[in-house]
């Protein structure tokens, strides 16, 4: 139970907290590889199979860096968590997408599959003009 001068206290901590959080918000989240993220996360909120995309913004030390998650059901009818982030490659000075799969499975065992990245890659390249890089480990 809270006494009047007490819940006044709350409130004024509460209102800092949620100022500090607002704080913490990257001033450069509209950076091109943000808004090539966005435009991909567009593109993911309609395909077919896909479950849950988001997208996060992490703050790195070269500034924000967006990354995207989404469920992918596959072949096998099972959904597979897909994550991956931007980076930029300093050869050729290019922001990209690189997007590592499974791709050791067990003997007897599903054949690795492509998450979706096989359709989804032409549809990001031209409509958002995003650079992938599909590697398989």
């Amino acid at each position: 139970m809270l006494i009047r001068g007490q819940r006044a206290s709350f409130i004024a901590l509460f209102g800092s907290v949620v100022a500090v959080a607002a704080l913490a918000v990257p001033a450069d989240e509209d950076t091109a590889p943000v808004k090539t993220a966005r435009c991909m996360l567009d593109v993911l909120k309609v395909e077919p199979g896909v479950q849950a995309p988001e997208l996060t913004l992490r703050n790195t030390k070269g500034g924000v860096t967006p990354c995207l998650k989404y469920q992918y059901l596959n072949e096998y009818r099972e959904f597979e968590s897909v994550c991956f982030c931007a980076s930029h490659d300093p050869r050729t000075d290019r922001d990209q997408f690189v997007i590592v799969l499974r791709g050791i499975y067990p003997e007897g065992g599903p054949e690795p599959t492509d998450l979706g990245t096989h359709k989804l890659a032409p549809k990001w390249e031209k409509q958002c003009g995003a650079h992938l890089v599909v590697l398989m480990d």
